[in-house]
């Protein structure tokens, strides 16, 4: 009689917890006080799904987003959900810094929706991911794409810093100034500062003198050329 008790016992404690899992806005008083066999709270829609997560990103709460991602992918046979959750399960590993499964999140992410309307955003924070874990040349040719296929000047913008940011972490300092130049061309006013800044930088603070005397080669008599042979004159001098 005893054992059977102990083992009743332990079962009720298994429900409430799994209760607890599965409805996350309860309490472990609500279900210690009520009757087990008792109709329990509905789980949550997926669309509550997709605004408790968000909400948890926000909030940086990004373990408990990643447990209801996970468990909402399981369960959800809608594929509108599964891109939506998919993409916030990337977004939600790269905040953990769990970037190869970031990665491996977006290029299945790519594979399943080619036609998301998150495609473009995808490929950016993709290319960006294989920038840090020190894979640059699939990162200019990721973040390429998204300067050549979208449109959004927000998007393509951050695009253009990433790639930049691919080049010079390669050591390619004269692509990054070459693609920063590039695009001076075709941007408003501020955005060419920027980028003429940019380009700057890394002739003062970055590069070395093999990498200013091709700057010099490529820009001959012309800026940045001109800013990269002072450079290198004052590196002899100094």
């Amino acid at each position: 009689m005893i054992v059977a008790a102990s083992s009743f016992s332990r079962t009720l404690f298994q429900v409430l917890l799994i209760s607890l899992v599965l409805w996350p806005g309860a309490t472990l008083a609500q279900f210690s006080s009520a009757d087990p066999y008792a109709e329990q709270p509905h789980p949550l829609t997926e669309e509550q799904g997709l605004a408790r997560i968000k909400a948890q990103l926000e909030q940086e709460h990004t373990g408990e987003a990643i447990q209801l991602i996970e468990r909402f992918l399981d369960q959800s046979d809608t594929p509108v959900f599964i891109e939506q959750f998919s993409f916030l399960y990337a977004i939600a590993l790269e905040a953990e810094g769990q970037f190869n499964q970031a990665i491996t999140t977006l290029e299945q992410f790519l594979e399943e929706f080619p036609g998301s309307t998150l495609v473009h955003e995808a490929r950016l924070r993709l290319g960006t991911l294989y920038t840090e874990v020190q894979e640059p040349n699939r990162a200019v040719s990721i973040l390429s794409r998204v300067l050549d296929l979208s449109s959004d000047d927000t998007l393509r913008a951050e695009a253009l810093y990433r790639l930049c940011l691919a080049y010079e972490s390669n050591g390619e300092y004269l692509r990054a100034i070459e693609t920063a130049l590039h695009h001076a061309e075709q941007s408003g006013a501020d955005k060419r500062r920027d980028l003429l800044d940019y380009a700057r930088h890394l002739i003062l603070e970055k590069m070395s003198e093999p990498s200013l005397s091709e700057v010099i080669n490529a820009f001959p008599g012309a800026s940045p050329g001109d800013l990269a042979l002072i450079r290198l004159i004052e590196s002899h001098t100094s």
